[in-house]
């Protein structure tokens, strides 16, 4: 599946795993998909909020207060990464196809 995404889209995943993992989430949920858009800089998200006066380091601390906190958990068995909620899949299944009709 990740190989049809582009690089961009592959590392704000990431930054969306490492937030997920940083809130002590066992999953990767909608919450961490839009904080790991937020933290690529150059995104076209984090322009228009610039462009609006809204900083993206704002929104996303604003995002992390009403991300529920998790006592921490332990690392994945065999160092595997968080697997996303079927509503990030859909999330990410949404984006593609809308990337492919522009």
């Amino acid at each position: 599946m990740w190989q049809r995404f582009t690089e961009r889209a592959r590392k704000v995943i990431q930054h969306a795993r490492e937030e997920a993992e940083q809130a002590g989430a066992t999953h990767v949920g909608t919450e961490h998909l839009l904080l790991g858009v937020l933290r690529e800089v150059d995104s076209a998200a984090a322009k228009i909020l610039e462009k609006m006066g809204v900083s993206p380091r704002r929104v996303r601390a604003e995002i992390r207060k009403y991300v529920e906190p998790r006592p921490s958990v332990e690392p994945l068995p065999g160092g595997g990464e968080r697997s996303l909620t079927d509503q990030a899949k859909r999330v990410l299944q949404l984006a593609y196809e809308e990337a492919r009709r522009l």
